[in-house]
């Protein structure tokens, strides 16, 4: 279910506070990304010389650096642990890499206005860390055995605000809400679904481009996959810890 604007922890925050606390390796799952095959979580676990696993990712045109995106991965604790407290970083956002730290950096290609996203002026959430630990001779690894229709990741449901959102956001939530069909949360939520009465009177407002269209029909079918499931009670719980079950 879409979490409720303001009650969202900086994600930089939360995870630097789970690898100080964590011994055993552990994965997070944003709670508007669905798994519908479950041999993604079976497939998750890091070797030695992985940082951590991730499924969504890009790779940057300046360096040709292979970045993970956030919504599913899963750490390698030890391997950051062990960087956090070499270099003195953590998982937060840094504007700025520390001046001792550059040299390193500048190994893997970044420093001088370049960052680990093109389109990013800072080290976005974990960037200036995994940079650190590739340097260390750590790697990202990523899941390419799974076709598109094994997870779905939805998007921006939790930081917009009901004066930023556009209507194709407020289609999601009343999607959602539709989905779940509960009197409370209706109520809870109307702050966000406002001036909308439900997910066809949104719908009706969209004007249908072309890339709108694409982006209904694939919420549409996400809704309809997750009707015909059990995917909203294992992904219920939002930003869900997934822990490394192997002894």
């Amino acid at each position: 279910m879409v979490r409720p604007t303001g009650t969202s922890l900086v994600h930089g925050d939360v995870i630097t506070l789970l690898l100080e606390s964590n011994t055993a390796n552990f994965g997070l799952l944003d709670h508007d990304c669905y798994v519908f095959d479950p041999r993604i979580f079976a497939s998750l676990s890091t070797g030695p010389k992985d940082c951590m696993t991730a499924i969504y990712g890009g790779v940057s045109a300046k360096t040709g650096y292979a970045y993970p995106e956030t919504y599913l991965m899963f750490l390698h604790a030890a391997a950051l642990k062990d960087t956090m407290a070499r270099y003195h970083v953590d998982a937060r956002i840094c504007h700025e890499a520390p001046e001792a730290l550059r040299p390193l950096l500048s190994r893997v290609g970044l420093g001088e206005g370049v960052f680990v996203k093109d389109d990013r002026a800072f080290f976005d959430t974990l960037h200036l860390l995994l940079a650190l630990a590739v340097v260390d001779g750590y790697a990202c690894r990523f899941l390419q055995q799974f076709d598109r229709e094994a997870i779905s990741h939805v998007g921006g449901t939790s930081w917009k605000t009901a004066e930023t959102k556009e209507l194709i956001d407020c289609y999601v939530d009343w999607c959602f809400l539709d989905l779940d069909d509960s009197a409370e949360l209706r109520r809870r939520y109307r702050h966000r679904t406002q001036p909308f009465r439900s997910a066809a009177h949104v719908r009706a407002a969209i004007p249908m481009t072309p890339e709108a269209f694409a982006r209904v029909a694939w919420i549409d079918a996400l809704v309809a996959r997750l009707a015909a499931t059990d995917v909203p009670a294992r992904n219920a719980e939002a930003g869900s810890v997934v822990p490394d079950r192997r002894r």
